[in-house]
């Protein structure tokens, strides 16, 4: 029977883990002999494990893994030999407890167990061995520093304390420092952090301490307090901030001083960390030294062993405020002349013309560069562009945009003419150059603007225009690139209107006739007033209609609206054109109205094809005396007694109305209401009307007079006469009124 070598059987710890996987690999896939699986033509009659001394039945908790190795007896049917073949890769592993694993014949245990039952299977073959699973050390105890004694489970400690842990395994009466092998932890490493044992106290607070060594544990809970009570921060005076400095100023000492807990002062400025919360505004150095850099405010910080202070400090610039002349944007010609900036500091009324110290410089030199020192520098034209003037002087800075425009060969203003109205204002318009290279330029900018009537329309510095009063003035734009170069732009200006009143507001016109456009009256803001028909432009909205300069004539039959413009305003006048009348009809031919009645005037027309057109719509009509009557439309309205006369015109012709307007009679009296007479004797009644306005007339002549029974009394013009005994009614009747007399006769 042949055999394959087999390696000797080993016990590897942690480190050797790799080492003990790799060698396994070899081995089953037959790098170090021939294993593996049986080759088909073969059958597996036995499987067996190496021996293992009762040393080597026991393992350790985390305390490296036991290799086991599966081998496999097969008879070759073709040959009736037999050999062994190494089949632990390929076997099925069992273990008959869980604190104990096995993995490709590689043993670990994670707990403590007796009897553990390991079993390789392979094909329906199977081999086991009895493992017994211990703990190394029994325990493991913390002790503190070169303490006998074992730590308790708690310890107050203090910042800046030196204190070191060490771990001992316990293996009967035998104690094994493990410091150095157990594996540290610290539940709160910025509380306390742990190397090896050693302890870093970070900051006040709790954290609990954990070393670990094959299986075993042990921990220790450390509440970590400072030895001060408190921090302060003051300068070397003794004073507290907030501090005040400026920038330039030299840097100021703060001293850090802690309170213990017996109520003691300790100078920690040496021993403190300090800090900054902007450096950028102030900082600070190891030793509390406090520097101002720019304006601003920033929190100073010291912090020792679990206290710590803070103090506000204030940086200013020594001044208010850096002023530029000139202070606002600045346009430059490319060929043109160079620019002079001067500054100053203010402060209130303390002035700095020097500015020893400060630096200008340029944000584009392809655009402008500068050069100068202190107070005063010069820029000259590169390029180009936009680019930044910048001046900084004790942490402030100061800026200044500055533009260079192409040279150019000439110059044209946006515009030839501009029409605008009293108190208007507006930006001037925009005047393009021609640049060298033939493109066109905005060199707005650049240009030098004046008025030749500053009384009509002013000018001011930031390039706007003000009408002041009516009239026209030139404005003349001057670009320097070289050379001068100028446009100008006429201006007129005018009173702003208020509105305008048409002379009518209806045209007729016969088909073919022409008629003279209507007179316009403008009325201006201020009240004044003017004759502005030869100024309007007028334009029909129907091509039926023709304008032509100052009349209108009508093509064919249409109802369109005239537009009239002057200035700002506009007016609208309806054109009627159709064909002639030749007739008019009235409805009614005359008006009689009382006190505060209306009525309307139909007016029909008759054409020439004898058509008859409803024109009571587009009749003007107007009142020859509007105390009497006015009209609106096509209704009349009465206002007081008299007469008087509606006229309106029509195609060249003129129609007309007479009205009369009566008050309204109200209620007829008498004079005595009831006669007693004696047979033959007579009697006079007077009769009065009552009119509606309260005017009143004796129309006793007027009145038709009646006797109910002429047998007793008989009456004439208000005289009755007695004829006979007896009772009767004498009526008097006038304008639809009546009224009664009672007259009894004895």
């Amino acid at each position: 029977m042949r055999m394959t070598q087999r390696p000797p059987r080993s016990r590897i710890g942690r480190l050797g883990r790799l080492t003990a996987a790799l060698l396994a690999a070899l081995l089953f896939s037959g790098v170090l002999g021939t294993t593996g699986a049986v080759k088909a033509a073969t059958t597996i009659t036995s499987v067996k494990l190496d021996e293992l001394s009762d040393t080597e039945k026991t393992i350790y908790v985390d305390d490296g893994t036991l290799v086991l190795l599966l081998w496999a007896t097969s008879t070759d049917s073709t040959t009736s030999g037999s050999s062994t073949s190494n089949v632990t890769n390929d076997a099925t592993w069992v273990s008959s407890n869980s604190a104990v694993s096995v993995s490709k014949g590689i043993v670990t245990a994670t707990g403590e167990a007796n009897n553990v039952v390991i079993t390789g299977k392979y094909q329906g073959y199977s081999a086991s061995v009895t493992l017994t699973a211990k703990y190394h050390y029994s325990e493991l105890k913390l002790r503190v520093g070169d303490s006998t004694a074992d730590a308790a489970d708690k310890l107050d400690v203090q910042l800046g304390q030196n204190i070191t842990l060490k771990a001992k395994g316990v293996n009967g009466g035998t104690l094994d420092d493990l410091a150095d092998k157990a594996t540290w932890t610290s539940s709160d490493a910025s509380v306390v952090s742990v190397s090896a044992g050693k302890l870093t106290l970070n900051a006040a607070g709790k954290a609990t301490i954990t070393a670990k060594y094959q299986g075993r544990t042990d921990t220790i809970e450390l509440t970590v307090t400072s030895p001060y009570k408190s921090m302060s921060i003051a300068d070397a005076s003794g004073v507290k901030g907030p501090f005040e400095m400026q920038v330039g100023e030299a840097a100021k000492a703060l001293v850090a001083t802690t309170l213990s807990a017996a109520s003691a002062n300790e100078n920690v400025t040496a021993k403190a960390t300090w800090k900054s919360s902007n450096e950028a505004i102030a900082t600070v150095d190891e030793a509390g030294k406090v520097t101002p850099v720019a304006a601003g405010t920033a929190t100073i910080t010291a912090s020792y062993l679990g206290v710590s202070a803070t103090a506000i400090v204030a940086v200013r610039t020594p001044f208010e405020a850096i002023v530029f002349t000139p202070s606002t944007a600045q346009h430059l010609a490319l060929s043109g002349a160079q620019l002079k900036i001067t500054a100053k500091t203010v402060n209130g009324s303390v002035i700095d013309p020097d500015l020893v110290g400060a630096q200008w410089e340029s944000t584009n030199l392809n655009v402008i560069s500068v050069s100068g020192s202190g107070a005063t520098a010069t820029v000259t034209p590169r390029g180009k562009g936009t680019a930044t003037i910048k001046l900084t002087y004790k942490s402030a800075v100061k800026e200044l945009s500055v533009t260079v425009y192409p040279t150019v060969s000439e110059i044209e203003i946006a515009k030839d003419k501009l029409e605008v109205y009293v108190d208007d204002t507006g930006d001037l318009p925009q005047v393009t150059g021609k640049a060298l290279d033939e493109t066109k330029a905005d060199v707005s900018k650049l240009a030098k603007w004046t008025s030749s009537d500053s009384t009509v329309l002013s000018i001011d510095e930031d390039g706007k225009w003000t009408a002041l009063k009516a009239g026209k003035a030139t404005l003349t734009a001057t670009v320097t690139s070289g050379s001068a170069f100028t446009d100008t732009l006429e201006v007129t200006v005018s009173k702003k209107v208020l509105t305008l009143l048409p002379e009518q507001d209806n045209i007729s016109l016969i088909i073919g006739q022409t008629v003279s456009l209507p007179k316009v009256t403008a009325v201006y803001e201020d009240g004044d007033e003017a004759d502005i028909s030869a100024d309007v432009a007028w334009k029909s909205a129907s091509t039926s209609v023709l304008v032509k300069d100052a009349s209108l004539k009508g093509l064919l039959a249409v109802k369109t609206t005239l537009t009239g413009t002057y200035l700002n305003k506009t007016v609208k006048v309806t054109a009627t054109v159709e064909e002639e009348y030749v007739s008019y009809a009235i409805e009614p031919s005359a008006l009689s109205l009382t006190l505060n009645k209306t009525q309307s005037v139909k007016v029909t027309g008759k054409t020439k094809s004898g058509k008859l057109i409803n024109l009571s719509s587009r009749m003007v009509w107007t009142s020859e005396d509007e105390t009497i009557a006015t009209v609106k439309g096509s209704s009349a309205k009465s206002l007081a007694e008299g007469t008087t006369k509606l006229t309106a015109k029509y195609q060249g012709k003129t129609l007309s109305v007479p009205v009369t307007v009566k008050a309204k009679l109200t209620k007829l009296t008498v004079s005595d209401p009831s006669l007693d007479l004696a047979v033959g004797a007579t009697d006079a009644v007077k009769v009065t009307a009552i009119y509606e306005n309260g005017r009143t007339l004796d129309v006793t002549a007027f009145s038709a007079w009646t006797a109910s029974s002429t047998k007793v009394a008989k009456v004439t013009g208000g005289v009755v006469t007695a004829v006979g005994k007896g009772s009767v009614t004498v009526k008097a009747a006038y304008g639809g009124k009546t009224v009664n007399v009672r007259v009894k006769v004895k």
